[in-house]
């Protein structure tokens, strides 16, 4: 990989370059496509002109009830990129190119004293200029150029309260597999690097590698007792040791992968930020030759929800290149609140208006996308502001120039609206946002409002379209076809804060059931995402000290542990943030199994092995539920199946070469190598022999159910093998 500066980075990036670059590509080649065929604009005294919306001279598709008119010359930077380009034409903007070369054009912007780096065979982002960039568009081979968008935290909007006993994988869960071998990385914000949570029992970070980009930073290997300084309870922290916190006496709050290798990358997570994350992260575990996870606790919707951008294609690209790798996202955290309309016009031409209740002193996002992939504008669009009564301000071209942007978008050949409002455009609770769209027969659009931005709503005696909550699964990440989509349900509903005995019930479902925020697919194009659905709330993780507002008195701390002169918190929170780790840690320990497990197969294993019980329903999967409860059990077993298959020798760092799960009156014992003969003893606590069974030819991934003493009383359960010897207290209550 090829990075502008001559960098700590540019040395980690660059065996990611070569082994990314081989493959195929994952962008398509966008060459045979008019690139940001100008899309339609009603051509009303309060709608927005074609020529108002691009200011950069280019001639527009006018369009009159939807029929395209071609423009006459290819558009090569996206609309809202022009704007920003042409407020600040001085300013190095963030930029994602599509391109026939990235290697090559990385090479030849960084020659020209530019910040490029190639994420894939065809996409680079860069930092330039206004002047540079119009120079780019004369360049053969350059596609097309856009702004990236800006993904949020997937944590509740409600400020976290409560918390009890963390869930770990699966009851009764005994495994050698600790994520040794592995790393995980976590992408967010909000970390304290030597929380006792990443300390290894003789006091040692477990932390490889931080690249703080919210500092500007390079890369570090030396671990400070610090932190990035961002927020109240430190979210990044919480997720790191949700799947991978260490193990302490104090409480049981450790992760999933207690001994996996942790890298950190504190993100604007900007979105060519975070396709440069990830390429550190692989660059670092590819030369250390160690299979890797990407923890991504963050998400957007903005964008046309079909996993066609060129974000998504490029992680694709990554994911395919090699086995060992895989991300796991959040879908979101908006399922309580309206935020998505789709819409299917009904005879000859049709207009169908939109209401968009912003938050006050906020403003709001809009993203509206045609259904139709063929480079054609099917929608015009009339944007207004009006009051609870319905009262109209209609303002003028230049004012909407500001807000609205279109195209017909590359990567997808969807024609596309956004829209932005300032915090300055909403100051009061009267102004909300009307949306006019007319088109023919037959066409569909669907319209999303940012996380945390609003809501869809309604005024009596008016038509406008309801809102709903499907297909919002989030942008960057969880919309990444060859990623995880991770969707949480409700592990305890109740917290009890440090001091106190009362829990307290938080609202947010039935223990074991659907979270209520938890948001729901599919993809708009039909996709099925979620994947999968992992405890999410009430999860108990580490609190970050260092945040910039961070208190002491907040009552959602759970439990405090001092070590010397310094004292660690612990705490409570909810929401699909913290269920993605739980999976991230999950995959952690199945590739310390099974290092050669590719994306594909790590994503069949979830769907094939997920649990289905009286809330998930028995439909094979479901538009919130995805495929159903994760299990690590199964899953691990499953990989360690497809070990033996393809000729492992041998597990990553595993101390012991058995798990054992215990539920439902049995015990199940799973192996991880190749047994010729186990013994099985039952003794009672004084000695006694209760009970001994011999058997022979024990294959890696195969499984022994064995029934469990049914007089009540304490034994010891020896298990016996020619590679292990495992030895467990077994205590019949009833």
């Amino acid at each position: 990989m090829e990075r502008a500066r001559k960098s700590y980075a540019a040395k980690l990036l660059l065996a990611s370059l070569l082994a990314v670059g081989s493959g195929p590509a994952a962008v398509a080649d966008t060459s045979s496509v008019v690139a940001g065929t100008p899309s339609a604009v009603a051509v009303t005294s309060s709608a927005v002109s074609a020529a108002a919306l691009l200011s950069s001279g280019s001639k527009q598709a006018i369009t009159v009830g939807g029929d395209s008119v071609a423009a006459n010359t290819p558009q090569r930077l996206s609309p809202r990129l022009q704007r920003q380009l042409n407020q600040q034409p001085q300013a190095l903007q963030r930029v994602l190119i599509s391109c026939d070369n990235a290697q090559a054009l990385a090479a030849t912007i960084t020659a020209a004293g530019h910040e490029a780096t190639a994420i894939s065979s065809k996409l680079v982002t860069a930092r330039i200029a206004k002047a540079y960039a119009e120079r780019l568009t004369t360049m053969p081979g350059v596609n097309y150029m856009q702004a990236p968008r800006q993904a949020v935290t997937a944590m509740s909007t409600a400020r976290p309260l409560a918390g009890v006993d963390r869930i770990h994988a699966g009851e009764g869960f005994d495994t050698p597999y600790t994520g040794r071998g592995v790393i995980v990385g976590v992408i967010d914000q909000g970390f304290e690097y030597k929380h006792l949570a990443f300390l290894d029992d003789a006091g040692k970070s477990r932390v490889r590698a931080i690249w703080n980009r919210l500092a500007g930073e390079e890369p570090m290997t030396d671990i400070p007792a610090s932190g990035d300084r961002v927020g109240d309870i430190g979210h990044a922290t919480f997720v790191t040791n949700v799947a991978a916190g260490s193990r302490i006496a104090e409480n049981d709050f450790c992760g999933v992968a207690p001994e996996a290798e942790i890298i950190m990358v504190p993100s604007t997570l900007k979105e060519d930020e975070v396709l440069e994350d990830v390429q550190f992260i692989s660059s670092f575990a590819e030369k250390e030759q160690k299979p890797w996870v990407i923890n991504m606790s963050f998400g957007t919707q903005m964008g046309a929800h079909d996993g066609m951008s060129y974000f998504d294609q490029a992680l694709n690209d990554v994911l395919k290149a090699a086995p060992g790798r895989q991300i796991i996202a959040a879908t979101g955290n908006d399922n309580t609140t309206p935020i998505h309309v789709r819409h299917t016009f009904k005879a000859g031409q049709e207009t169908v208006r939109l209401l968009v209740l912003p938050v006050v002193y906020k403003g709001t996002k809009v993203s509206i996308w045609a259904n139709h992939a063929d480079s054609l504008s099917h929608l015009t669009l009339r944007p207004y502001y009006v009051d609870e009564n319905n009262v109209k301000d209609e303002r003028d071209e230049a004012h909407w120039a500001e807000r609205v942007t279109e195209e017909i978008a590359p990567y997808n050949r969807k024609q596309g609206f956004n829209i932005e409002l300032s915090a300055t455009d909403v100051t009061d609770l009267h102004t909300l946002l009307a949306l006019e769209l007319t088109g023919h027969e037959g066409e569909t659009f669907d319209a999303w409002i940012e996380s945390n931005g609003g809501s869809f709503s309604t005024i009596e005696g008016a038509d406008y379209l309801p809102g709903d909550n499907r297909y919002c699964v989030s942008e960057m990440g969880a919309s990444t076809k060859e990623a995880i989509s991770v969707g949480s349900y409700v592990s305890t509903p109740y917290y009890t804060s440090l001091g106190s005995d009362t829990p307290t019930d938080w609202g947010i479902g039935e223990a074991g059931g659907m979270s209520t925020y938890s948001n729901g697919g599919p993809m708009a194009d039909g996709t099925l995402k979620p994947d999968v659905a992992a405890p999410g709330g009430v999860i108990n993780s580490a609190f970050a000290k260092t945040g910039n507002e961070w208190s002491t008195s907040f009552n959602t701390i759970t439990a405090s542990v001092r070590r010397g002169i310094r004292t660690y918190y612990y705490g409570a929170s909810y929401g699909t943030s913290f269920a993605t780790p739980f999976v991230t840690g999950i995959v952690a320990l199945w590739l310390q199994a099974n290092p050669n497990l590719t994306s594909e197969q790590i994503k069949t294993i979830l769907q094939q092995t997920a649990r289905h019980d009286a809330f998930t329903g028995d439909d094979p999967w479901h538009y919130r539920w995805g495929y159903g409860k994760v299990d690590a059990y199964e899953g691990l077993r499953e990989a360690l199946r497809l070990a033996d298959e393809s000729g492992i020798t041998a597990t990553r760092n595993a101390a012991e070469p058995i798990t054992i799960s215990r539920a439902d009156g049995q015990w199940r014992v799973l192996f991880g190598s190749n047994e010729s003969r186990v013994a099985v003893s039952v003794y009672s606590l004084n000695g006694t022999l209760m009970a001994r069974s011999h058997y022979a030819q024990q294959q890696r991934g195969s499984e022994l159910v064995l029934p469990m003493p049914t007089e009540r009383g304490t034994y010891v359960v020896v298990i016996s093998t020619e590679n292990a010897r495992l030895t467990r207290k077994l205590v019949v209550a009833e």
